[in-house]
C-alpha cells in the first residue's frame, strides 16, 4: 500500500497510512510477519506471474492456511504442485517435533491375511473394533486417497523405575521429561488442515477403523514390524507413537527396510505372560496391557505371579529393543 502511494498509484491512501495501526487494532487484525517459509514458497511457485508482493500473498495464505480475496485472476496461476505440497507438510512436521516418512496406501495381501488368521485365532480377545476390513483397505472409505504421511512422536526418557507399590509403569511417571513432542494423532489433524489450506484434501486417521499403523510405517521404510509385533525403527527404537494422515499426493513406494531382529529373541524371554508369538503377532488373552486396559473382567487365575508389584507389558517387552532407550532427532 506505501509503495503504490509512492508510485501515485494509490490516491488517498496518504490518511489511512498515517492511522494503520490504530485501524487494524480496531478492526481486531493481526499482523502477519512475512517468515522464511513465506519467502521460499513465493520463489518456488509455478506461473509466469512475477509481481512479488502478489506472490508473498499467495506464499502467506498457502502456509498459513488462510483464505486470500481478490479479483485478480493472476493468483490462479499461484498453484501448489505435489513436489511444493509435500515439502511444506514435512516442514510443518518437522515443526512440530515429528518425524516423518510416506507410504503407499496398498497395504500388502500378506499382512492382511496375517491379520485374518490372528482374529479366526481369538488372539484378539474382546477387541471386536479390530475386525473391520477397512484397516487393510482405506481406499474403499477414501478414494481420492493416494499416500499416507506416517508421522513418528518418538517418547523415550530415562526409566524411572517402579515407584513401588502396585503401579504399572505405563502410568508412571506422570509427567514425561522434557522436550516431550506433541503427539502425532493431533499433529495430524494439524497436518490435515495445512493441507487443505494449500489446495489437496487431508484426513488425519484413528479409532477402530483407521488403517494398520504398523504395517504402513513398515511400507514407509522407516523400519520394521519385529517378533514382539513391535514397529521398530533404528532412528527411534520402539518407543514412539504413530499418527496417520492420508493424502492424495502421488509417490513412488520406498525401499523397505531390512529386518534387523536376526537371531535375537530378547523381547520374548521379557514378556512376563508369554503373550508374544515371535512372528510379530502377540496373544491379547495373554498380555498384560490388555488385560488390565481393555479387558472386561477379572484377570484369570496364575497371570499375576511373573508381574511382580509394577509392570507393563509394553515396558517389559520394550526394553531390550535396539534403541528403545534414546530417540534421537533428525529426520528419518
Amino acid at each position: 500500500m506505501a509503495t503504490k502511494h509512492r508510485l501515485g498509484k494509490l490516491s488517498g491512501a496518504e490518511a489511512v497510512l498515517e492511522g494503520l495501526e490504530g485501524h487494524l487494532s480496531r478492526l481486531g487484525a493481526e499482523e502477519l510477519p512475512i517468515r522464511l517459509a513465506h519467502a521460499l514458497l513465493a520463489g518456488r511457485l509455478p506461473g509466469e506471474h512475477r509481481d512479488p508482493f502478489d506472490r508473498i500473498l499467495a506464499a502467506q495464505s498457502l502456509v498459513e492456511g488462510l483464505v486470500l480475496l481478490t479479483t485478480d485472476r493472476a493468483f490462479q496461476r499461484l498453484r501448489c504442485g505435489d513436489p511444493v505440497v509435500k515439502d511444506l507438510l514435512e516442514e510443518r512436521a518437522w515443526e512440530l517435533g515429528l518425524l516423518f516418512a510416506w507410504a503407499p496406501l496398498d497395504l500388502p495381501q500378506k499382512a492382511e491375511a496375517r491379520h485374518r488368521a490372528w482374529l479366526e485365532a481369538g488372539r484378539h480377545g474382546g477387541m471386536a473394533y479390530l475386525e473391520s476390513p477397512e484397516r487393510f483397505h482405506p481406499r474403499k472409505r477414501f478414494p481420492w486417497a493416494r499416500s499416507a504421511l506416517l508421522l513418528f512422536a518418538p517418547y523415550a526418557y530415562p526409566d524411572p523405575a517402579s515407584p513401588g507399590g502396585a503401579c504399572g509403569w505405563a502410568g508412571w511417571p506422570a509427567t514425561p521429561g522434557p522436550g516431550l513432542p506433541p503427539g502425532p494423532g493431533g499433529g495430524a489433524e494439524g497436518l490435515g488442515r495445512d493441507g487443505e489450506g494449500l489446495g489437496p484434501r487431508g484426513q488425519g486417521l484413528c479409532g477402530p477403523r483407521a488403517p494398520s499403523r504398523k504395517d504402513l510405517a513398515a511400507l514407509s521404510g522407516a523400519g520394521w514390524i519385529g517378533k514382539s509385533g513391535y514397529f521398530l525403527s533404528q532412528a527411534f527404537g520402539v518407543h514412539s507413537f504413530i499418527g496417520v494422515l492420508l493424502t492424495p499426493l502421488e509417490g513412488e513406494a520406498p525401499p523397505l527396510h531390512p529386518n534387523r531382529c536376526g537371531r535375537c529373541a530378547r523381547c520374548l524371554a521379557a514378556c512376563p505372560t508369554g503373550a508374544l508369538l515371535g512372528d510379530g503377532t502377540l496373544d491379547a488373552r495373554r498380555c498384560v496391557s490388555y488385560l488390565t486396559i481393555e479387558h472386561k473382567g477379572p484377570i484369570p487365575r496364575g497371570f499375576g505371579r511373573g508381574w511382580g508389584s509394577g509392570f507393563s507389558a509394553a515396558t517389559s517387552a520394550g526394553r531390550p529393543v535396539h534403541g528403545s532407550g534414546s530417540a534421537r532427532s533428525g529426520r528419518p
